[in-house]
């Protein structure tokens, strides 16, 4: 079956979003495993940002991490072979849409697994963190740490001097608890 007209330009179009996505992702992923020390970055790759999470959560799952290295390597692998299979479609003359279509399938199902593995991971490291913890999810990514300079970038407080020097709470307004009636 051939496509013309507005469909083909959709499927086309689609197509290449598709790849370039997957290559942007396949080649940051790759970039960062295959590096001397891979875990601590590939944390960052799977779970797609460790730096949301406090510096006692984050040790947590770079501990977990390494724990499921093995695991974790071969659905590196796995994600790798079905991207190659992928290109391997693309490439092919003649090409066969059929055969590039069930490639980008199993590269997603890759990718998915993939993601399965850091999800299982994130999910044991916070079932796990006390609720103050669990409380800081995020902030960082806020600029709530940074503004208050606990992570080490500066920002008022984190040179001795400014708000919160005084070893005192800079924790901004609080919340003025509910009257009761």
């Amino acid at each position: 079956m051939i496509i013309r007209g507005t469909t083909a330009a959709v499927v086309v179009a689609a197509l290449g979003l598709s790849l370039a996505a997957n290559v942007f992702l396949g080649g940051y992923m790759m970039a960062r495993a295959s590096r001397e020390a891979p875990m601590p970055s590939l944390d960052r790759g799977i779970l797609l940002g460790g730096h949301g999470y406090p510096q006692p959560i984050r040790a947590a799952l770079k501990a977990e991490m390494q724990a499921d290295r093995a695991d974790i390597r071969e659905r590196l692998k796995e994600l790798r072979r079905a991207r190659r299979e992928s290109f391997d479609a693309m490439r092919a003359d003649p090409f066969d849409a059929g055969r590039l279509a069930a490639a980008l399938a199993a590269e997603r199902a890759a990718v998915t697994r993939l993601q399965e593995g850091g999800h299982a991971v994130l999910e044991r490291v916070i079932a796990a963190a006390p609720a103050a913890e669990r409380a800081e999810i995020e902030r960082s990514r806020k600029g709530e740490d940074r503004r208050k300079g606990r992570d080490g970038h500066g920002g008022p407080g984190a040179d001795g001097g400014g708000p919160g020097a005084d070893g005192g709470s800079d924790d901004g307004p609080q919340d003025a608890p509910a009257p009761s009636n």
